[in-house]
């Protein structure tokens, strides 16, 4: 029998044992996952909402968008990030620009039906996070659509109350389409491959719409199972090999392989496995944090 970590004690190691390496200091991003966790632990306090809620404010722009000084210029993992750390702080009601906001938001669905403003993670399989960390316009920043950007737009105006606002059947459309051959999606369409982060991204959405009898779930689902490791974890995509993003990465193919009711298709025991001795040995960020806000210990405790 697993012996599963409790809520409190798996929040303390992601809050005390991670140390942000140096340019990812003071993220949006993390801010949220944070609030995630320290919800799970019922361990979020006052003086955490209050932090959080102002750091948020901080971060807005002259265009109505958010920064947290890592891009340049507002970007949609920031506007997601924000409005869902202070929808799970109960203090939305106390962001200053609500309305604006929407409309930055929109304004950046293009005529494709997709949503942009968002660097390219996938030159994150090109280097390494030591290099990343010290500059992280290695990793580009476009405007043109993509099924990554989909995911913060949707999630920020779903958080916002206004999904109705956005243009949802070109939305659709748009990742429909953008499904690969293989069966997943990509960072952007140019990207020759697709990868297991953007493939839940964009199931996510699908399944929020309900509209996952569009795609071709056979394909998705054989795609996510040749993305398995002998050890149970999942890598981006097929042959990538072991990487510094690897619980992210299995944590997403986890969650995309549970929202197609496929998780008895692949080596659940290895994969249980995996994520147990990582969440005990390794403890941290990325496996606690973004594991409890994936939903993998649900998944786990579930079967």
């Amino acid at each position: 029998m697993i012996e599963f970590p409790s809520k409190r004690e798996m929040a303390v190691r992601a809050m005390l044992g991670w140390t942000p390496p140096k340019g990812f200091e003071n993220r949006l991003e993390h801010s949220h996952t944070a609030v995630m966790a320290l919800i799970l632990a019922d361990a979020l306090i006052p003086e955490v909402v209050n932090e959080v809620t102002q750091f948020v404010v901080n971060c807005i722009q002259p265009d109505h968008g958010l920064n947290d000084g890592a891009w340049p210029e507002s970007e949609m993992e920031c506007a997601y990030s924000a409005v869902r750390a202070m929808r799970l702080c109960g203090t939305l009601d106390r962001y200053p620009e609500r309305e604006e906001l929407i409309e930055w938001i929109c304004s950046k669905q293009n005529e494709d039906g997709g949503f942009g403003a968002l660097c390219d993670w996938g030159q994150a399989f090109e280097h390494e996070k030591e290099v990343v960390a010290k500059d992280m316009s290695v990793l580009g920043f476009h405007q043109e659509s993509s099924s990554h950007a989909c995911f913060f737009a949707y999630g920020a105006l779903e958080a916002l109350g206004a999904t109705e606002k956005a243009n949802l059947s070109d939305l659709v459309e748009f990742l429909v389409n953008d499904q690969k051959e293989e069966g997943g999606w990509p960072f952007y369409p140019t990207n020759p491959r697709p990868n297991t982060i953007t493939t839940a991204m964009a199931l996510h959405v699908l399944r929020k719409l309900d509209t996952t009898d569009k795609i071709d779930k056979k394909k998705t689902i054989d795609w996510l199972v040749a993305c398995q490791a002998k050890d149970g974890s999942f890598d981006g995509y097929p042959g990538l090999g072991e990487s510094f993003l690897q619980e992210l990465y299995t944590g997403r193919a986890s969650k995309a392989l549970r929202i197609l009711n496929a998780l008895n298709c692949i080596d659940y025991w290895k994969f249980e496995e995996y994520w147990n001795k990582r969440s005990i040995v390794a403890g941290g960020w990325n496996v606690v944090c973004r594991g409890m806000a994936m939903g993998v210990p649900l998944i786990l405790q579930e079967r």
